[in-house]
């Protein structure tokens, strides 16, 4: 289901967001948080933010982050993310990214090709066809 699900994720990200994922942390400071898919994830909930999980999107240029009641707003610039509480995160330096990007080129299909090569057998099949074979509107009923 893991193998579904990010597959599902996957289809519904938008590449700005895509682009944004991996480990955060302030600027010159500590781990903040993690952005995977349309979530923005952290370990322990920090100071001035409402909750551990918050749903990310894409508005007018701008990344949108709500949860608890509460809406951030980041814009990305230089490689960093400047959020209107006036914090500024960058990168860590071994960000990894969180859920797996396939680009829709040859070489994104030659790499999602060599992925699914070192799967289970049943797994690269299911993330294959959920990938390439299922409309948008079946991905709902995905659990």
């Amino acid at each position: 289901r893991w193998l579904v699900r990010v597959a599902e994720a996957r289809a519904q990200t938008p590449a700005a967001l895509a682009e944004l994922a991996g480990d955060w942390r302030r600027a010159g400071g500590d781990a903040m948080g993690t952005i995977a898919g349309c979530v923005l994830f952290f370990d322990d909930v920090p100071r001035g933010w409402p909750c551990q999980e918050m749903a990310l999107s894409i508005t007018g240029g701008r990344v949108l982050a709500e949860g608890g009641g509460v809406i951030m707003a980041a814009q990305a610039q230089d490689g960093q993310l400047v959020w209107n509480t006036g914090e500024v995160w960058q990168r860590c330096g071994n960000a990894s990214v969180a859920m797996p990007f396939w680009p829709d080129t040859p070489q994104g299909n030659a790499q999602l090709l060599e992925d699914l090569a070192t799967m289970d057998a049943a797994f690269a099949n299911s993330l294959w066809r959920v990938n390439y074979e299922m409309p948008p509107e079946d991905l709902q009923w995905l659990n």
